[in-house]
C-alpha cells in the first residue's frame, strides 16, 4: 500500500515539474507582422453536449485522441482552406472541448475573400470538410448582415467547423447524440501579452486538466457566468493557477 502511495506521488510530481519546466522553456510566439491592437483576434473555446468526453482523455498530462479526436483536430487545419482570410494559431482538442486562437485578416483587397466572406460562406468550402453534403441555405445567405462583420464570421467560421466535425463523427460512432454545445464562448485578444498568455496556456492545457474550467468535474463552477468570464480573466492574465 505505501508503494503505491508513493508511485501515485511520483506521476503527480512528474507532472508538476514537466508543467513547470515547459512553463520556462516556452515562450511566446509573436506572429510577424500581425497588429494585436486590431482585435483581429480571438480566443475560442467549443465544449461537448453536457461537456462530455467525446474526443479522448488525459494520460499522465498528456491529450490521448481518439478516433473522434483526431477528426476534430485534423478539421481545425482544414479551417484555413476554407477561409482564406482565417490564420488558426495555436488549438488543442481536450477530452470535452476544443481550444484555438483564430485571427482574422481583414485588409484583403477589395472584391477579394473579404468581400464574399460572408455572402459565400463557400459551399465547395464547406464540402472540403464534409465531402458530398451541400450547403444550407442558412449558409449561403447573405441578406441579415450585422454591421459586426467580423462577429460574424467567427460565428460562420465555428459552426462550418462543427457541422464539419459532427458529420464525420457521427459516420463512426454511429449516434444520434448531439455532439456541440450549441453556443461557444470567445475572448478577444487585446494586445501581445494576452496572446502570449493564451498561447502557453492552450500548451500546457492537458497539464492542468484537474483545474480547467471546462473538466466535467468543474461543470457547477462552469455554469455560473461569473465564474466562467474570472477564470477566463485569469487566462488571459496569466494567473490562472494563481
Amino acid at each position: 500500500m505505501i508503494i503505491f502511495v508513493l508511485q501515485a506521488l511520483a506521476r503527480i510530481l512528474k507532472i508538476k515539474l514537466k508543467f513547470f519546466k515547459s512553463m520556462k522553456q516556452r515562450k511566446p510566439t509573436r506572429l510577424k507582422d500581425y497588429d494585436y491592437s486590431k482585435g483581429g483576434g480571438y480566443f475560442v473555446t467549443i465544449c461537448t453536449k453536457n461537456r462530455m468526453d467525446r474526443f479522448g482523455e488525459i494520460v499522465r498530462g498528456e491529450m490521448v485522441l481518439n478516433s473522434s479526436g483526431k477528426i476534430a483536430s485534423s478539421m481545425i487545419a482544414g479551417i484555413t482552406k476554407v477561409f482564406n482570410n482565417i490564420l488558426i494559431d495555436r488549438f488543442i482538442v481536450m477530452p470535452n472541448h476544443v481550444h484555438c486562437i483564430i485571427n482574422i485578416i481583414e485588409n484583403l483587397p477589395v472584391g477579394n475573400a473579404s468581400e464574399r466572406r460572408i455572402a459565400q460562406p463557400l459551399q465547395s468550402s464547406l464540402a472540403r470538410l464534409t465531402p458530398n453534403e451541400t450547403t444550407s441555405s442558412e449558409m449561403r445567405s447573405a441578406e441579415d448582415i450585422p454591421h459586426d462583420r467580423t462577429k460574424m464570421l467567427l460565428s460562420k467560421v465555428v459552426q462550418v467547423y462543427k457541422s464539419g466535425v459532427t458529420k464525420r463523427v457521427k459516420k463512426i460512432e454511429k449516434s444520434m447524440n448531439s455532439l456541440w454545445q450549441s453556443s461557444f464562448h470567445d475572448r478577444i485578444i487585446r494586445n501581445e501579452k494576452e496572446y502570449g498568455n493564451i498561447q502557453l496556456y492552450i500548451e500546457n492545457n492537458p497539464l492542468q486538466w484537474e483545474l480547467d474550467i471546462e473538466n466535467k468535474k468543474n461543470e457547477r463552477k462552469a455554469k455560473i457566468t461569473e465564474l466562467r468570464e474570472k477564470y477566463y480573466d485569469a487566462v488571459l492574465n496569466g494567473q490562472e493557477n494563481k
